[in-house]
């Protein structure tokens, strides 16, 4: 009985046993990045010259979500520049992120001796829940 006691085993069974008596009250259980979730969100994708999406992480070693930021991050720097805001970008500038997002993608497929479609499409999708239908609006930020 006492080897029982002192095992980490009933240590976490009765972690579990308290977690599930308290539920998701807090002090026990208190996570705000999930308080509230938003019914929007965007994502990006690369694709080829037709509008496939391809395997960006494959080929560069690059992630979609990293892609994302990559082009959140230069169109914010971009606004600056102007004084806009990143999400108000010009299509012309959007266009020239786009490019040097390109250009890195195909760099980072040259070191990994990955071959990149001829052409490349960078788009954010942005998918929303309302009146119990999820919907996806694909916008073309910028294109090869």
């Amino acid at each position: 009985m006492r080897w029982l006691c002192s095992t980490p085993i009933t240590i976490l069974a009765l972690y579990c046993a308290v977690s599930l008596l308290l539920e998701e009250n807090y002090p026990f259980s208190h996570y705000p990045m999930y308080s509230n979730p938003g019914a929007d969100r965007s994502y990006y994708i690369v694709a080829d010259g037709v509008g496939q999406p391809i395997p960006i992480a494959d080929l560069t070693g690059i992630t979609c979500p990293k892609v994302g930021k990559m082009y959140r991050k230069k169109a914010q720097e971009a606004g600056k520049l102007l004084k806009l805001n990143s999400s108000s970008l010009p299509p012309d500038l959007q266009q020239k992120v786009g490019e040097e997002i390109f250009a890195q993608l195909r760099q980072y497929a040259r070191q990994l001796n990955k071959e990149m479609p001829a052409k490349l499409i960078l788009q954010k999708i942005e998918i929303s829940y309302r009146n119990g239908k999820v919907t996806e609006n694909p916008e073309v930020l910028a294109r090869e």
